[in-house]
């Protein structure tokens, strides 16, 4: 990719592990907004940011709209076979690069917007979210420029954040005590899987699961603790169960999981 190529070849962007939660939460969030902006556009100032930006959407929406039907079949698809991530491929003109640049310094002036509560409902871009769509961004421009993909890989200041399952990590030795707390069933499972699927992906490897304050765990909750230690021991890694709370001490007992965890009292 060079600078002597016509400005209508196509290039490559490849999007590696995409993860297809955030891309929808992302979605629904652009959606909301853009939704909000459409109703106060009216009643703003030419040039306002809502004019601005609904402007730009649906320029960017007609010059690039064909060249992202097909990668978004494809997570379309991932998302109804509960995929986690997906590899999705982009054939898109070199401008691209500028129109997501350009797109994306909006969306940061929208969140100050947001923040304001002078117009609109919707909230600001959560901080996850705003890291994804900086990631998109990065790719977007880097490939274009020629450099090589990299995946998605959350920032681990937010894996430490994490308010549902607060966590230490330590990248050095790539691993991370985990603070499990509450009720681990079908309605916080997935929370949980995601969580350590973040994890798992920063490339931690050994997990310290502190569980004093676990008041209560069912078959989905001891699944996702199962298939983390399964993905840890195929790569040499380890996962500990510590202080175990009375009522997960007898859950992992029934279970028949104490000849199989490391469980530390």
């Amino acid at each position: 990719m060079t600078d002597s190529q016509p400005p209508d070849e196509l290039v490559e962007v490849q999007l590696l592990k995409l993860p297809i939660i955030l891309q929808r939460q992302s979605a629904e969030h652009h959606d909301a907004l853009m939704r909000e902006l459409t109703l106060v556009r009216a009643s703003t100032a030419t040039n306002s940011l809502p004019d601005r930006l609904l402007a730009l959407t649906e320029e960017l929406s007609g010059r690039f709209g064909t060249f992202s039907e097909g990668p978004r079949a494809a997570i379309d698809n991932a998302f109804r076979s509960g995929e986690d991530y997906i590899d999705v491929t982009y054939q898109v003109p070199r401008e691209t690069g500028d129109a997501v640049t350009q797109l994306a310094e909006l969306l940061d002036e929208a969140d100050d917007y947001c923040r304001s509560g002078e117009h609109l409902v919707t909230t600001a871009t959560p901080p996850e979210l705003v890291a994804y769509r900086q990631w998109l961004v990065d790719e977007f421009t880097n490939q274009i420029a020629g450099r090589a993909p990299r995946p998605w890989i959350v920032p681990v200041e937010l894996l430490m954040s994490n308010t549902d399952w607060p966590t230490d990590v330590d990248s050095a030795s790539a691993s991370a005590t985990v603070h499990l707390q509450g009720e681990l069933d079908l309605a916080t499972a997935p929370t949980l899987r995601d969580h350590l699927s973040h994890l798992y992906a920063n490339g931690t490897r050994n997990y310290v699961l502190e569980s004093s304050n676990v008041a209560f765990v069912d078959s989905v909750g001891l699944s996702v603790i199962l298939a983390l230690y399964r993905r840890c021991r195929e790569e040499d890694g380890g996962l500990v169960i510590k202080s175990p709370s009375r009522v997960m001490h007898r859950t992992l007992e029934v279970a028949g999981l104490y000849d199989v965890l490391d469980v530390v009292d």
